[in-house]
């Protein structure tokens, strides 16, 4: 193997890796985002419960 090809194949790989790599930064991301979103429904749940309580 050439060291042109050794390149290209570390390249493709690190290209490969990378791609991965934001693929589960996104999914983590996603995660995030929905737990954010179901503490404030719990938050507003528990706001929203106060109040019936005063009424």
């Amino acid at each position: 193997m050439t060291i042109g090809q050794e390149l290209k194949r570390n390249l493709c790989k690190s290209y490969s890796n990378s791609k991965e790599l934001h693929q589960k930064f996104l999914m983590n991301l996603e995660s995030y985002q929905q737990n954010d979103k179901e503490k404030e429904y719990q938050q507003l749940q528990a706001s929203f419960d106060k109040l019936l309580k005063r009424l």
